[in-house]
C-alpha cells in the first residue's frame, strides 16, 4: 500500500509467492533497498532439476524494479 516500508514490501511479495504456490524463491532471494524515488526491489535465484540421465534443466532469474512512493 501507500507509504509501505521495506519489511511490508517483502511481506507482500512473500504472501503473493505463497498464494501462487511459488516454493523456489525464499526471503533471502528478495532484496529491498531504499532509493531516492521509493524502493528498489530485486529478485535473483537459480534452480536446477534433473531431466533424464545426466541432463538437468537450469533456470537463472534476475529481475529488478522500483516501487515509486
Amino acid at each position: 500500500g501507500e507509504g509501505a516500508n521495506k519489511r511490508q514490501i517483502q511481506e507482500a511479495i512473500l504472501k503473493r509467492f505463497d498464494v501462487d504456490s511459488v516454493r523456489i524463491i525464499h526471503v533471502r532471494d528478495v532484496e529491498v533497498k531504499k532509493v531516492e524515488t521509493g524502493y528498489e526491489v530485486s529478485v535473483a535465484y537459480s534452480n536446477s532439476v534433473p531431466f533424464i540421465a545426466n541432463i538437468n534443466f537450469a533456470v537463472d532469474f534476475n529481475h529488478r524494479m522500483t516501487v515509486v512512493r
